[in-house]
């Protein structure tokens, strides 16, 4: 299935390139991509020292994060190695989470500054955090009572509708402007790549909100952990599709349906992979429901 789906998307990017005419870095010389006082694979320039160093932090976890949930989700579920594993990883991910949203205050406040998020990133990469961040939060924190499912709908609540302006905004952006002008391209990447985002914080919500603290935290657990997982697939590989340094070269790759399917392949994957572990987390819910009543 996932071969197939790979297959279809790469014939028709192929098909339809001579169609697309802008690439991600038209504006940055191969002089500037190389100054060391810029974003490791983003390629923006920080618009201070302190967004420099926050920058680079984030970047540091990134990587150990994408080695740590290889390895988490190679362990057998369930197992003592996992449980405590689990906890370890959830301490080395804090700063990767903090720095994130310390860099979508950045992408707010520095509008003038380049970079690949242009002027209707901020709004969406704040849609992208506080999904990322509720997700995260909800793998870890306990359903036990009412405060502890309160603050995860809050933070869902919060999160669904910043994903929902984000995504209209965009969407409206898309219809708007002229087909593969550079703001159209930038757009529609962006929002193709977040377009699940918001269908797990719904889903929270509703069994939160129904459930309470008797909903079943492990069924709990493992859809905000594949959530989680899945957007941070997002992050890394929409950097990746647009580099024009390190994967590709410079200036970039200039056809949109293949960076767009560099961007999603790897979360498309995961998702397909852990489809039939999404869909069991319903059945759980729904016999525990049926066994109460």
């Amino acid at each position: 299935m996932i071969k197939s789906l790979a297959s279809i998307l790469f014939i028709l990017a192929i098909q339809i390139q001579q169609y697309s005419c802008s690439c991600p870095q038209i504006s940055r010389s191969l002089e500037d991509l190389s100054n060391n006082f810029r974003s490791v694979l983003g390629r923006h320039i920080p618009s201070s020292q302190f967004h420099y160093i926050v920058y680079m932090i984030h970047f540091a976890f990134a990587f150990i994060a994408a080695i740590m949930l290889t390895i988490q989700w190679a362990t057998k579920k369930g197992s003592s190695f996992h449980k405590s594993f689990g906890i370890f990883m959830k301490y080395v991910m804090l700063p990767l989470v903090i720095t994130g949203l310390l860099l979508t205050y950045f992408l707010n406040t520095n509008k003038s500054i380049v970079n690949l998020m242009k002027s209707l990133g901020g709004i969406a990469m704040t849609g992208y955090s506080a999904c990322i961040f509720s997700s995260f939060f909800a793998t870890f924190m306990p359903t036990k009572n009412y405060i502890y499912t309160s603050i995860q709908i809050l933070f869902s609540s919060i999160s669904l509708y910043l994903w929902m302006t984000g995504q209209y905004m965009l969407l409206m952006s898309i219809i708007q402007n002229e087909m593969f002008s550079f703001d159209w391209e930038n757009n529609i990447e962006i929002f193709v790549s977040l377009f699940l985002n918001g269908f797990n914080q719904a889903v929270n919500i509703y069994f939160l909100f129904t459930r309470g603290p008797s909903i079943q935290w492990k069924s709990h657990h493992i859809r905000n952990s594949i959530d989680f997982t899945q957007m941070s697939f997002q992050g890394t590989m929409y950097v990746v599709g647009r580099d024009g340094y390190w994967f590709f070269a410079h200036p970039g790759l200039s056809n949109i349906w293949i960076r767009i399917f560099i961007q999603n392949i790897l979360q498309w994957s995961f998702i397909a992979y852990n489809l039939g572990k999404y869909k069991r987390t319903f059945q759980s819910i729904k016999k525990e429901i049926r066994s109460e009543s």
